[in-house]
């Protein structure tokens, strides 16, 4: 992908709701609900120091940019090894548990909502540059660099 300075690898697809499965082909924008194996995962991770990424809500497109070290550093549920998880990202000041305004995260919730895969929440936390305070679209793209 060239947006946003361009060396974009896509590592995962997902729908909202449907559940995401491994894949060790080449992953292309208009698959759908896959994501990269965990090893190759792991391994594009250690290399790469940012994550963006890519869905329309609200009739806007997003391209929200984040430090892959600020997301390993989630308090709640630390990026994860296995891409074809609810939740990837989840970092909260009080309890964990969805509710106050206080949390942050990226592609899926399940505390309270499962089933929100695609949703994107950064409550004036800086998590996300360019990113909403919260949006949960039908479809969303993850890349890093």
């Amino acid at each position: 992908m060239d947006d946003k300075g361009g060396g974009w690898t896509l590592v995962m697809s997902r729908n909202l709701g449907d559940p995401t499965a491994h894949t060790s082909d080449l992953l292309l924008p208009a698959d759908d609900n896959k994501a990269l194996t965990n090893d190759r995962w792991v391994a594009l991770r250690g290399v790469c120091t940012e994550s963006m990424g890519s869905f329309n809500a609200y009739g806007i497109d997003y391209l929200p940019v984040s430090q892959i070290a600020d997301l390993e550093a989630a308090n709640c549920a630390a990026l994860r090894a296995d891409l074809t998880q609810d939740t990837l990202v989840h970092d909260e000041i009080n309890l964990c548990d969805g509710y106050g305004g206080d949390y942050r995260g990226g592609f899926g919730i399940c505390t309270p909502f499962c089933g929100l895969n695609t949703a994107f929440y950064d409550f004036g936390r800086g998590l996300y540059v360019n990113g909403p305070s919260y949006a949960n679209p039908d479809r969303a793209l993850m890349y890093v660099r």
